[in-house]
């Protein structure tokens, strides 16, 4: 059988054999071509309706292989919850226990008999029921999704293993450094928000009874707000008539989830002892534009180029020059369509915590201070444009997309014009979206052994006369 070896696998062949003497050096293996500009990509072709009790339906015909996902969104999350920190994940869970006249284990086993599996996703302020079935059982997914959101039986006693469950992964949350990070992130930067509400505590969750899921279930599950999205190969006709069947006759009035604007980052330096920690975990917050204009587009390519790539600035820094960590990242993270934030993480060599510090902020302000070559532009939006190409070349890529879309109130043809914006950055708008992460507006978070980092921090010209906070969980 004749193996066809790839670009990359040519290459080393070619280079071993002049190497070894079997090929004259003249010939050598011709240069790699240039990568040519990206084409734009165009969100699929969908049929949207609306049911008369007000659901939204999208349907994409979009599929390669016939395999068709359905999921369901409900405008209810971690927003509703008030002081009932995670009662929304707590609810959903029991009712993945049974609903209808199935028990939690034959609910598993329907959608396996189809085909897919159940998943269910709750965030801020939406929930999330889905699953990927053989195309032509797409109408018996819908069947089976609507009987989980409509009618879940709550069994008494899966209320106690459920509630185990949540209580080991609130356990082991709370002792990572990283999950102590986001805890104080979450707790100091959105104080009376509700996004405060990271996790409860342990007895917070055990006190949870039955009555309060199926009154949580009660107000917030409902046809107010919700959107089914089926896409992949499937028949359409059978799949609306399931819809209607299943959903058109859901009438309850549940209550829609209205986040307030979050609170604006403000500089604080917070510290979270974990003595005798041999690594210090950073995380640095500041504002950053909300999704769905330029300017974000902007700063994404910045972040990308800072620190959100493997070959950004500050991991090509703290990581392969200086050795300080492993694996640093920088994202732009939405929480809503008015609040995002960018934040640099790093797990750091506890002894040189200060002088990650102090090479993070280098690197920002180096490229607030002189704009990135045309090269390292290019580069980054070559790198951003080719994820979202990949992003969108699968049927469960596109829906999800289709779906942040609708959670955003982003129009239809935000994807259609992504990448010509994204190739449409300049150096200059990368240096100007640099200078929006304020420094003197920024939120330092440093989890570790505070015996060691204390005096590193206060060493640090930055934090010259700022009160260290020492967070408390």
């Amino acid at each position: 059988m004749i193996r066809r070896l790839s670009y990359a696998a040519a290459v080393v062949s070619a280079a071993s054999a002049i190497i070894l003497g079997a090929l004259p050096a003249s010939a050598q293996v011709v240069p790699q071509p240039a990568i040519g500009a990206p084409k734009p990509v165009s969100v699929p072709r969908t049929e949207d309706y609306q049911l008369p009790n007000g659901i939204k339906v999208t349907l994409v015909p979009y599929a390669v292989v016939p395999k068709a996902i359905v999921a369901v969104r409900i405008p209810t999350g971690n927003a509703a919850e008030g002081e009932d920190t995670w009662l929304s994940d707590l609810t959903v869970s029991l009712m993945r226990e049974g609903a209808g006249s199935r028990s939690g284990s034959e609910v598993s086993q329907a959608f396996a008999d189809i085909g897919g599996g159940l998943g269910t996703s709750v965030g801020s302020s939406s929930t999330l029921f889905s699953t990927n079935v053989l195309g032509e059982r797409a109408p018996d997914a819908v069947a089976l999704i609507a009987d989980l959101m409509q009618r879940p039986v709550f069994p008494a006693d899966a209320l106690d293993r459920v509630k185990q469950g949540y209580v080991r992964n609130i356990a082991i949350n709370l002792s990572t450094p990283s999950g102590q990070a986001f805890n104080a992130y979450h707790r100091t930067v959105f104080a009376g928000h509700p996004y405060a509400a990271y996790v409860p505590s342990e007895a917070q969750m055990q006190a949870y009874t039955l009555d309060q899921a199926k009154a949580f279930h009660a107000r917030n599950f409902g046809p107010n707000g919700a959107h089914i999205y089926v896409g992949g190969q499937f028949d359409a006709a059978a799949v609306r008539a399931a819809i209607e069947q299943q959903f058109g006759g859901w009438r309850i009035n549940n209550a829609v989830v209205d986040v307030p604007v979050a609170p604006a980052v403000v500089r604080r330096v917070v510290l979270v002892d974990r003595p005798g920690a041999l690594q210090s975990t950073l995380m640095l917050v500041s504002d950053a534009p909300k999704i769905g204009g330029q300017d974000y587009i902007r700063a994404e390519v910045m972040d990308s180029l800072l620190g959100g790539s493997f070959n950004s600035r500050i991991t090509t820094n703290i990581r392969e020059d200086k050795g300080y960590t492993y694996s640093p990242y920088s994202a732009l993270n939405v929480l809503d369509v008015n609040t995002t934030h960018w934040s640099q993480n790093a797990d750091v060599t506890a002894a040189h915590t200060g002088d990650s510090l102090k090479e993070i902020f280098h690197e920002i302000r180096r490229l607030q201070g002189e704009t990135p070559t045309q090269a390292e532009t290019t580069g980054t939006q070559n790198m951003s444009t080719g994820g979202f190409v990949m992003g969108m070349s699968t049927t469960s890529g596109v829906v999800n997309n289709i779906i942040t879309l609708d959670n955003r109130n982003l129009s239809r043809d935000y994807y259609d014009r992504y990448i010509p914006w994204v190739m449409s950055v300049t150096p200059a708008d990368i240096q100007q979206a640099a200078q929006k992460l304020d420094l003197n507006k920024m939120t330092v978070i440093v989890v570790g052994d505070l015996a060691t980092v204390r005096p590193q921090l206060e060493a640090l010209p930055e934090f010259q006369g700022v009160t260290f906070e020492v967070f408390q969980p």
